[in-house]
């Protein structure tokens, strides 16, 4: 029999999710993550507080005005870390929150976060000129690492001959940038496709100095290269009194979301005064709308111009774990006036934040699933230690690599039935540590206390199953059925009684 013991008045809140929404997460810049508070019960809880820390650091607590019963609240804050490294975030739910809740186990989560230095961003300079304003990404450089106090997070490398990148090792980069370069090498073009299949983040600008042919012919390659499109040539608008500008752009796309509302107003205000018309047949798909999935050998055209072909005036395409973004204008002002719209440097830091190589995967998972922390196989040795969140009380265990994937060790553990923070400690091939943080979550339906129907238990188990509701007449029959077996045992217990005497008298008077 299953019996029924749940109370319908059940009140349970649950942090059920701490998510990044920043793409690169640098060090010392915020980086803003969203927390997911769900009210598994019948009332609405108002001010709900949370307690929010960064390893050993607690910030400024967040509180929630109000959650209605039944629902998820998604409340935003901006998180900086102070290095790079592994770190993590726990939020807790504290104070009134806490007092009339019927599981604790789910009031609290954690999230694992690979911090970066910096962006490191390669570009490649088509144009150089000793005049900054004559020279083709003085303004990019200035726009991607602006002077000041403020940081950007990105470190530039500038090369002023596109031939050095052949012999360039693109390893160390997350983004590699081609302003208006003629043409590249045999060796570069090979590097460039392993770059981005890798997931590196490649950016062409178009200018003036660009073979079109070249392009077409080894970078699109028929479709089976980098470019997303192919160039027909290069048009002039009638004058600087009549520009082209953007007609559309897809809100839907990472890099745009941005510009939505008035953003897009000054994005669209730019004005374009050359650019390169495109093969309709390589752009077909421009009404698609593009997500943050990379996924194999994907293109869609995230901008257009409004000119009458309404020519696609960015696109990109997906190969492997990268991409590639083709901006159909200068990076300098020759062929517009983008730099003098505000648009131009937000545009410029979210462009890179959005192409740049992904970090590795952080270790996460779900409870009662493997936990993989994964090392660069040509810096870690084969074997990790691990503390589990039960440490000291149960001692760190060795875990060895399960392969190299290419270049990156894989370790996996398999008994993560308890959640929280675990620490893998990685030995560099020199011999000193270096800590990777894991975190394993609860699965968040299992907040819930909400009553199963017996229809629904029934459905998964046998059809001979009893589901009962009522516990206590169930114990009352139960205790009715007690009652009713002592007079079948004290028959028996006669008859026994009466068998001994019997036999008694009959051996006896034999004797």
């Amino acid at each position: 029999s299953l019996i029924d013991v749940s109370s319908s008045s059940a009140r349970n809140l649950a942090v059920t999710g701490v998510a990044c929404l920043t793409a690169q997460v640098i060090a010392g810049l915020a980086a803003r993550f969203e927390i997911s508070v769900a009210n598994f019960s019948d009332q609405p809880a108002r001010d709900v507080e949370l307690s929010v820390s960064i390893g050993a650091t607690t910030l400024p607590p967040v509180t929630i005005a109000r959650i209605p019963a039944r629902q998820t609240t998604r409340e935003s804050v901006d998180i900086s870390f102070p290095d790079a490294g592994s770190h993590y975030v726990r939020v807790a739910l504290v104070g009134k929150a806490v007092q009339d809740d019927d599981l604790a186990l789910d009031n609290q989560s954690v999230a694992v976060v690979d911090v970066a230095a910096a962006v490191q961003v390669l570009i490649v300079d088509g144009q150089p000129s000793s005049d900054p304003y004559r020279d083709e990404v003085f303004l990019l450089k200035t726009a991607l690492r602006p002077e000041g106090g403020a940081a950007s997070g990105n470190e530039l490398t500038v090369i002023d001959d596109a031939d050095q990148l052949d012999s360039t090792d693109l390893t160390p980069y997350q983004v590699v940038m081609l302003a208006n370069v003629r043409r590249l090498g045999a060796t570069a073009i090979k590097s460039l496709e392993q770059f981005v299949r890798s997931g590196g983040g490649l950016v062409i600008f178009a200018g003036a100095e660009m073979d079109l042919p070249f392009y077409n012919d080894q970078l699109y390659r028929t479709g089976q290269g980098l470019m997303p499109v192919t160039m027909k040539e290069i048009v002039q608008t009638p004058g600087e009194d009549k520009p082209v500008r953007l007609a559309w752009i897809d809100n839907q796309h990472e890099l745009m979301r941005p510009f939505a509302g008035k953003l897009s107003e000054i994005l669209r205000a730019t004005r374009f005064y050359s650019y390169p018309t495109i093969d309709d047949s390589t752009s077909q798909t421009a009404s698609a709308p593009v997500t943050s999935t990379r996924s194999t050998d994907t293109t869609r055209v995230i901008a257009k111009f409004d000119d009458e072909f309404q020519t696609p005036a960015m696109a990109l395409k997906e190969t492997g774990r990268g991409v590639c973004l083709f901006v159909g204008t200068t990076a300098d002002q020759e062929w517009n006036d983008w730099a003098s719209n505000f648009s131009y440097l937000p545009f410029m830091l979210e462009l890179v934040q959005v192409v740049a190589r992904k970090a590795p995967a952080s270790a996460q998972a779900v409870v009662g699933e493997p936990l993989v922390c994964t090392g660069d196989a040509t810096v870690y040795r084969d074997k990790v230690s691990l503390r589990t969140p039960e440490y000291p009380l149960v001692a760190e265990q060795n875990v060895a690599a399960r392969k190299a994937d290419g270049r990156d060790y894989h370790f996996d553990y398999s008994a993560t039935s308890i959640s929280g923070l675990y620490e893998f400690h990685l030995t560099r091939s020199a011999g000193d540590e270096v800590v990777q943080f894991g975190a394993v979550t609860l699965d968040p339906t299992e907040s819930d206390l909400a009553a199963v129907g017996g229809s629904a238990l029934l459905a998964e188990g046998s059809s001979r199953v009893e589901y009962v509701r009522d516990e206590d007449a169930l114990l009352t029959s139960l205790a009715g059925q007690r009652q009713e077996l002592w007079w079948p045992l004290l028959l028996v217990a006669a008859a026994v009684l009466m068998t001994e005497q019997t036999l008694a008298w009959w051996f006896g008077k034999r004797g």
